[in-house]
C-alpha cells in the first residue's frame, strides 16, 4: 500500500524520505484529493474545552474544529498579531488560513515542498495578509531575521535532516524569534529528538507530551475521517489510508494507545545570547 511503501523508504533510507514524502502528497493531491476542499490534515487535539472552543469558531470552520484547535493549543500564549509568521510545512494551508484569519500577523507566509500543496493553498485560500510559496523546510530560502514566529505542525516527521531544519528556522528567525513546534515521534525516537533541539542553539521555553490529547482528538474525529477516506480513496488504498489518518482501530491510534507512539509540543527560542 502506498503508505506502508513509504513509510518503507522513509525508515530505510532516510536521505530520500522527504522526496518520497513529497510524491506522496503530490499524489494525493492530485489524484486523490483533487476535487475535495480538505484543508487539514493533522491528527488534532481536544480537552475538556473543546465543544466551547468549537462553537467560538465561525461556522465554516466548525467542520475542522480539532484540526484548527491543535493549531490553538501550540499557539495560546505566542504574540501573533502583527508580526510576521511563516508555517513550514503547511500542507492544505488550513493552518496558514486559520492564523492569518484568527490571530491577525502582519503577514503570514505558508511554506510546503509539496508543489500540488501549495497549487491547492493559493486557489483556496484568499486571505489579504497570506501568501503561500514552495520552499524546502531543510533550506529555508528567506533573509536572515525576517520573521518572528515560525509555525511546524506535523511536518518535521517526513524530513531528511531536522537538524538542518532546526538551523534553517534559526537562521530566519528575529532575534528572540519563536519556533512553535509538535509532531508525532517513536516513543522510542524521543531522545534524539531532544538531542537535535538542544544541538539546535534554540532556547527551550516549553514541552509538553501532548499524545492523551491527539488520541483523544483521534477517536472523536474517527467518524468523519473514515466517511472522508471512504468517498476520496481507491478502495485498495483504504485500509492503509484508515492507519494513516488514526481512525480508531488503525496502526496509528494503536499506537498512540500503547505508549509507543508520542506526540511532542515545544516552544524554542532564538534567544540574543545563543
Amino acid at each position: 500500500m502506498i503508505h506502508n511503501f513509504y513509510a518503507f523508504i522513509a525508515s530505510y533510507a532516510p536521505h530520500l524520505r522527504k522526496h518520497a514524502f513529497r510524491f506522496a502528497y503530490n499524489v494525493m493531491s492530485r489524484f486523490i484529493f483533487s476535487g475535495e476542499p480538505i484543508a487539514f490534515l493533522n491528527y488534532g487535539y481536544a480537552d475538556d474545552n473543546t465543544e466551547m472552543f468549537r462553537e467560538n469558531l465561525k461556522a465554516p470552520d466548525r467542520e475542522d474544529h480539532l484540526s484548527i484547535r491543535l493549531y490553538s493549543r501550540l499557539l495560546d500564549e505566542i504574540p501573533i498579531a502583527h508580526k510576521r509568521v511563516m508555517d513550514v510545512g503547511c500542507g492544505r494551508g488550513g493552518g496558514s488560513s486559520y492564523i492569518a484569519r484568527y490571530l491577525r500577523p502582519a503577514e503570514i507566509v505558508g511554506v510546503d515542498y509539496s508543489t500540488r500543496s501549495i497549487t491547492f493553498c493559493n486557489r483556496h485560500h484568499k486571505v489579504e495578509n497570506l501568501q503561500f510559496r514552495v520552499g524546502d523546510a531543510e533550506n529555508l530560502r528567506f533573509e536572515p531575521n525576517s520573521f518572528d514566529v515560525i509555525v511546524n505542525v506535523e511536518s518535521s516527521h517526513a524530513y531528511s535532516d531536522e537538524s538542518a531544519f532546526f538551523a534553517s528556522a534559526r537562521r530566519i528567525l528575529a532575534p528572540n524569534g519563536l519556533l512553535c513546534f509538535c509532531d508525532v515521534r517513536p516513543s522510542n525516537r524521543l531522545v534524539e529528538l531532544e538531542r537535535k533541539i538542544d544541538e539546535s542553539q534554540l532556547q527551550l521555553v516549553w514541552k509538553s507530551d501532548i499524545s492523551t490529547n491527539v488520541l483523544r482528538a483521534l477517536r472523536l474525529g474517527s467518524e468523519s475521517r473514515t466517511q472522508m477516506i471512504r468517498q476520496t480513496f481507491p478502495k485498495v488504498m483504504q485500509q492503509s489510508a484508515f492507519d494513516w489518518a488514526g481512525v480508531e482501530g488503525g496502526a496509528v491510534a494503536r499506537s498512540f494507545a500503547d505508549g509507543s507512539r508520542s506526540y511532542i509540543a515545544c516552544v524554542l527560542q532564538k534567544t540574543v545570547n545563543r
